[in-house]
């Protein structure tokens, strides 16, 4: 063979280990890539779960909140009938009372009519 042959042949060589690590590098950066998407997929993904916990949370409280005021409309509810029931019984007591002070002033008229005679 001629020097021109082994030149050759250490080019192809060369040019084939050049074309194996650039391969390798290729792949090797290829991972890194995908290992730093696969890590702001993860990032993401925890800041998406840290606001959905908030958010939870936060309905959480506005349903409680929901619960105590209903409570606190059906007490006012009750209270409200107790009072319209005490309101009617004072109403017929003050029929009552008025009756009564209308036959005692009829009896007081005729009292007086009768003392004129």
């Amino acid at each position: 063979m001629t020097p021109a042959n082994y030149i050759s042949i250490g080019a192809l060589l060369v040019s084939c280990i050049m074309a194996f690590v650039n391969i390798k590098n290729g792949k090797l950066s290829n991972k890194r890539a995908d290992s730093a998407e696969d890590e702001q997929r993860a990032q993401r993904a925890r800041e998406e779960q840290a606001k959905d916990t908030q958010v939870m949370l936060t309905l959480n409280n506005i349903e409680k909140q929901l619960n105590k005021i209903d409570g606190a409309i059906d007490t006012v509810r009750q209270d409200t009938r107790d009072n319209h029931d005490k309101l009617l019984i004072a109403l017929e007591s003050q029929k009552s009372m008025h009756k009564r002070i209308d036959e005692h002033e009829q009896r007081i008229n005729d009292l007086e009519q009768a003392l004129r005679k």
